[in-house]
């Protein structure tokens, strides 16, 4: 390394200083209306934003006595 050189550093022009700098990314997961809307899809308790009332996870019901037999062609291993 040469002695005789040193670094100086420059002023930023008003571009760099501008490109330089990053907005700072939001956890867009760990909202509340995005954590809300995970657990609705997947069927699980959440509260519901607009009310901030509890709603209660899908339960199955008991098998249907239908003459299409719905129930028996999905079968039961599938509906949980």
């Amino acid at each position: 390394m040469d002695s005789s050189y040193t670094e100086v550093p420059q002023q930023p022009s008003d571009s760099d200083k501008w490109t330089a700098q990053l907005k700072k990314k939001g956890a867009i997961s760990m909202w509340a209306k995005n954590i809300a809307k995970r657990r609705r899809d997947f069927g699980q308790e959440y509260v519901a934003i607009k009310f901030k009332k509890v709603v209660l996870a899908v339960r199955v019901a008991s098998p249907c006595t239908c003459l299409k037999k719905c129930f028996e062609a999905v079968g039961e291993e599938n509906i949980r």
